[in-house]
């Protein structure tokens, strides 16, 4: 008896993510800004240094510049999760950057779109993520455990560090 109450509570641990997880749209955008006092040019030439962004950003332990494909920069950030793999889409200086995921078969992917703009003296930075999550498990703990906006509140949060407050 007590292995069906086992199997009933793991088949609802399990089963319930993933109904709602089928539930959940597999695209999503979730966006969040923050303003800087440091003008646009220097807050521009903090974030588009790839290959000095592990010295401050929090998770990132390295930052590959790789060849270019097709006329893109390529980088690849290593994470406690592993190497990902980034092409920069658009760039428009000190205004616009778009970061797309290029790495394939890893159940999501994406951009992330980078908006600098001027306000009260300094900079505000708006970073909107335009992903996907294929997993269907995966997928209902992005949107209800971790949140989308998790890892943009910690670029943020790290970036504010480096530019000191």
């Amino acid at each position: 008896m007590i292995w069906l109450w086992i199997g009933g509570a793991l088949a609802l641990l399990i089963g319930v993510p993933l109904v709602i997880g089928a539930c959940t749209e597999r695209e999503h955008s979730a966006t969040v800004a923050r303003s800087y006092a440091a003008s646009p040019d220097a807050v521009w030439s903090v974030i588009s240094d790839f290959g000095r962004m592990a010295e401050w950003r929090a998770g990132v332990s390295k930052v590959e510049e790789l060849d270019p494909v097709d006329g893109q920069r390529r980088i690849r950030e290593h994470t406690k999760f592993g190497p990902m793999t980034f092409a920069l889409q658009r760039e428009d200086r000190p205004h616009v950057m778009v970061l797309g995921i290029v790495d394939e078969g890893q159940g999501f992917g994406g951009t992330w779109t980078y908006e600098l703009s001027e306000a009260d003296g300094g900079t505000q930075l708006r970073i909107t993520e335009d992903g996907f999550v294929d997993n269907l498990f995966f997928r209902f703990m992005a949107k209800y455990v971790f949140g989308y906006e998790r890892t943009m509140r910690a670029y943020h949060d790290s970036l504010s560090a480096k530019l000191g407050g």
